[in-house]
């Protein structure tokens, strides 16, 4: 081939390589344009999907709705007869001749109610999952939930999941009390809707623990109807515990009525919703209350006068006395809890007004013809008995529901309400957040500074005195509110009032800045007064970021022109008040200026702070920043080379100030005392654990505070996290701690603590530890043996934890066992524990294990070494699990009687027909119906007549399943 073929042939060959690459390039635009396309066909698939999930929706709903919108029955109600009939017919309403026009127009306005409710509801389902399908959802979120969502995966992921070696596994918790104690909502819920194992469901605490969800109570009865018995007797609880949602389930799944007694008790209890569940189905059913208008009135009326009685009764309470020879284990302000106390009762009779504007307004029953003497009761002092504006405003419409006329209570304030119609739109706008607020909470906010809502403040202003024309005689903060107050006005509001609102009224004084209101109180010169009355209502709350001390946003003139006046009628003796408190109130108002301003004007009172006995009522606790913290060193303090105790700062987690502190010290003063014998805070661990972390890793802090070689003191703890408890045992290896325990916690705590001892092999840890048992005989020591079994700690019958999840062998305790199996790792408990007690018993085929019950090696040491015990412990706690695993991998010749023959030198394992029985008891007492049911049908164990008479629980799951299977009478 000469040159100009081959030039020829490169050529040819290079044009195709072109030709090619041009292809390529073709196919790939090609390719690109058609992943194009497909997006754009999914884009427009989807939003084809949306358009006519809308227009199904729209022709669905739409039609209805504008149909009875063109219903007019301002025109109909004089229309003739037929045609009225025509029309209630075509909404599908059974109606004849012989009903009133009245009765049939009221039909067809209640089907149009219901109707368009219905189409709200569903048009807010149809929004919102609108808003959903909208929302993008990646490919990794789309296979996050298909993975939780596969019953297998989900399983062994949480089987893995735990924190520490002191937790519970998902399929170890069963105990649904055990759930509600430790408000595990959603995981009860959980379980519930997938029909797991549960005992233990008292259904009483249930209804109190949830009490808005219908699916999770539809879920409920029908995968727990053996233990969640008689639909009718749960409903009546329910009623009881004013559980709406289970009420609901109740009546539309199991065909449960409410009785009269229900809905008497509905108005007992003042349960507003409950009552309106229960009247709602007489209205959706169109069937006649079945009390009469005068039994409903007289069951409201009567509720008002208890619940007056109740309050009456909680203000004349006397403390109660704590006898010589007990110690009280923690200082509590027993009148401060009585005070809560009354707040509920309050609460509960202004709701009452809730029923009767819903019967007047609502239900259309007549108003009854009450005096005005009778429903007095009703109204309370909004400003001190703790109303809502809701409460307020519904307290203002049963007035005019109830036609009352006002009483003009203080000539030139403004004029109340008088129509309903006027009310409700006054309050249209009013926010639910606003509705919540209390009517003392908006005017410490907007007292003085109304200007952002004058309008509103000024409503309000009407409904106090639309509600206390009611009492013809205002409260004393309502007068000063309003611009009404003096002398007179306020000596004659002070006549005739409770001690409860006179102590009320003495802190309105420092609250508004008035000398006026405490000159004129009767025991303004008690200065015992004084400090009675802020500890009792005050003391807990004096840390709030909004200081009690002028509290209604008083302006600082006003500030110094009160202590100036309040120093000069100290000096003239005309009142007196408690100095060292005053001034922890003045330091918690966080203001310089006017600390100063009083500490001259009330004759620089000298207050040893090195004294003080108790370091909650210490000035230093109530300091917030470091300005006042160096005012009150300068002026407080007698011999600053003397420091006080560091607690002060640590508890209230200052330690910003605890370190301005040590800057402010002399150099001679190298360290700081800190007492934590005073600790007694059962929450102790998880307010201050981090707070004692930060002092030890603080370089300054660590200098000049030791915590170590000091006793931490816990007080009444009953589920108190291990984990933290090892954290604090860890970090202070020199701290010893004294546990208090309640007797009946003491197994879960102590077994915790033991195996955790048993791990460290410390034999200083447990001298660290002193464990006192409280109950109502005093405290004692809690001795043990380390080298005891650590079985013997799992045997109380209050113990509903599963502790057992370690090897059976003393040389080598493994604390936590990884395996991710159903059984929760058992089977590796019972596995060691055959090893080291039963020999294999040999056959002349097979040198190896058979299938027929092992022997055991030391039969006399079988109760020594506790599995009876272990077994009757889980049977008393329900753990059917435990029970089914040691079945199903093939030990149930522990269950079965198996005697030894003569020939036997070694008795074969088993226990007696009694000891079995034990193990029924336990979890027949118990009411654990799924183990028992077990133990009959799986394990045939018996159970005399007599001992299932004798104790077995009346009406009890187990009583209702069960009874049938024996001879039972339970007057026996």
């Amino acid at each position: 081939m000469d040159g100009n073929d081959k030039d020829k042939t490169i050529q040819e060959l290079l044009l195709k390589i072109q030709g090619l690459e041009k292809e390529v390039i073709s196919l790939k635009s090609k390719l690109s344009t058609r992943q194009k396309l497909n997006e754009q066909k999914k884009k427009i698939s989807i939003k084809r999907d949306h358009e006519n999930f809308d227009s199904s929706t729209d022709e669905e709903f739409g039609n209805d709705h504008n149909e009875f919108d063109d219903i007019k029955m301002e025109e109909l109600q004089f229309k003739p007869t037929e045609e009225i009939i025509k029309v209630a017919k075509s909404m599908g309403l059974q109606c004849n001749h012989n009903e009133d026009n009245s009765e049939i127009l009221k039909k067809i306005r209640d089907t149009i109610k219901t109707k368009k409710t219905q189409h709200d509801k569903m048009m807010g389902k149809i929004a919102k999952r609108k808003s959903l399908l909208a929302i993008p959802v990646s490919e990794s979120e789309k296979l996050f939930w298909k993975v939780i969502r596969n019953t297998f995966l989900f399983k062994k992921i949480t089987g893995h999941i735990h924190s520490g070696s002191y937790t519970l596994k998902y399929e170890q918790i069963f105990d649904a009390s055990l759930l509600v104690h430790s408000r595990e909502a959603e995981l009860l819920k959980y379980k519930v809707k997938r029909s797991d194992y549960l005992t233990n469901i008292k259904i009483n605490d249930i209804f109190e623990f949830i009490r808005d969800d219908t699916e999770f109570y539809s879920n409920l009865f029908k995968n727990y109807s053996k233990i969640v018995f008689s639909p009718q007797g749960r409903f009546n609880i329910a009623v009881s515990k004013c559980c709406r949602a289970a009420i609901e389930v109740l009546i539309e799944e199991y065909d449960c009525k409410p009785t009269i007694e229900d809905i008497k008790k509905s108005i007992k209890i003042q349960s507003f919703k409950t009552f309106q569940c229960l009247v709602g189905f007489y209205k959706k059913n169109n069937l006649p209350l079945p009390l009469t208008d005068t039994d409903i009135w007289k069951c409201v009326f009567s509720s008002v006068d208890a619940a007056k009685d109740d309050i009456e009764d909680s203000k004349k309470e006397k403390e109660p006395v704590v006898a010589a020879n007990r110690r009280p284990m923690r200082r509590i302000q027993p009148r401060h809890k009585k005070i809560k106390e009354k707040k509920k009762k309050e609460t509960k009779i202004s709701k009452i007004s809730k029923f009767i504007n819903y019967l007047i307004q609502d239900i259309e029953l007549p108003a009854p013809k009450i005096t005005k003497q009778k429903i007095k009761k009703l109204f309370q002092c909004p400003l001190y008995d703790h109303y809502t504006l809701e409460d307020l405003i519904n307290s203002c419409r049963s007035i005019l529901n109830l036609d009352f006329q006002t009483t003009k209570i203080v000539p030139t304030v403004t004029t109340p309400f008088s129509k309903l119609k006027e009310l409700n739109d006054a309050f249209s706008l009013l926010t639910k957040d606003q509705s919540k607020q209390t009517v003392m909470e908006y005017f410490l906010e907007n007292y003085q500074t109304p200007n952002q809502n004058t309008q509103l403040y000024g409503n309000i202003i009407k409904l106090l005195t639309m509600h206390y024309s009611m009492f013809s005689k205002p409260s004393l903060l309502y007068l000063v509110i309003t611009g009404k107050a003096n002398i007179e006005s306020i000596k004659k509001c002070m006549q005739s009032k409770s001690s409860y609102y006179l102590e009320c009224m003495y802190l309105d004084a420092f609250r508004l800045g008035e000398l006026s209101l405490i000159l004129a109180h009767p025991q303004c010169k008690d200065p015992t007064y004084f400090k009675t009355v802020f500890s009792d209502h005050i003391f807990p709350d004096f840390l709030n970021p909004q200081s009690f001390l002028f509290q209604f946003k008083v302006e600082k003139v006003k500030k110094i022109q009160f202590l100036r006046s309040l120093g000069e009628s100290i000096s003239e003796n005309k009142c007196a008040i408690n100095m060292e408190l005053f001034f922890k109130i003045l330091v918690a108002n966080d203001d310089l200026e006017i600390l100063e301003y009083g500490y001259s004007q009330l004759k620089k009172p000298i207050i040893d702070l090195q004294k003080t006995p108790n370091e909650k009522l210490d000035i230093l606790y109530f300091i917030k920043s470091p300005e006042i913290l160096e005012y009150i060193l300068q002026h407080f303090f007698k011999d600053i080379h003397k420091p006080i105790k560091a607690n002060s700062f640590i508890l209230n987690d200052r330690l910003d100030l605890l370190e301005r502190y040590i800057e402010l010290l002399p150099s001679a003063v190298k360290k700081l005392d800190f007492n934590t014998n005073n600790i007694s805070n059962p929450s102790f661990p998880e307010e201050l654990f981090n707070v004692f972390k930060r002092v030890i890793e603080n370089p300054i802090l660590s200098r000049y505070i030791t915590i170590d070689r000091e006793k931490f003191t816990y007080f009444n703890i009953n589920y108190i996290p291990l984990n933290q408890i090892i954290d604090l045992l860890e970090h202070y290896p020199n701290v010893s701690f004294t546990f208090n325990l309640t007797k009946n916690k003491v197994s879960y705590f102590y077994c915790l603590i033991s195996r955790y001892i048993l791990q460290k092999k410390d034999p200083n840890l447990k001298k660290r530890m002193d464990i006192r048992i409280v109950d109502s005989n005093g405290s004692s020591d809690f001795d043990y043996d380390e080298n005891e079994d650590i079985i013997y700690y799992c045997s109380d019958s209050g113990n509903s934890y599963n502790l057992l999840e370690y090897p059976f062998d003393h040389k080598n305790i493994s604390l936590y066992n990884n395996s991710s199996s159903p059984t929760g790792g058992y089977m590796e408990f019972i596995n060691n524990f055959m090893k080291v007690h039963f020999t294999p018993k040999p056959t002349a085929e097979s040198p190896t294990p058979s299938a027929t019950p092992p022997r055991f090696r030391r039969y006399e040491e079988v109760e020594d070494h506790g599995l009876m015990t272990i077994l009757k412990c889980q049977a008393r706690s329900g753990n059917l699990p435990f029970f089914r695993s040691i079945v199903d991998n093939g030990f149930s010749f522990i269950f079965k009687k198996d005697k030894a023959s003569k020939k036997d030198k070694v008795k074969k394992f088993y226990y007696s027909t009694l000891k079995l029985r034990e193990l029924f008891l336990g979890a027949l007492i118990n009411d654990h119906l799924d183990l028992c049911l077990f133990f009959l049908d799986e394990l045939s164990f018996s159970l005399p007549d007599n001992q299932f008479n004798g104790k077995i629980t009346k009406n009890s799951a187990c009583h209702y399943n069960l009874f049938n299977r024996f001879n039972f009478n339970f007057n026996k």
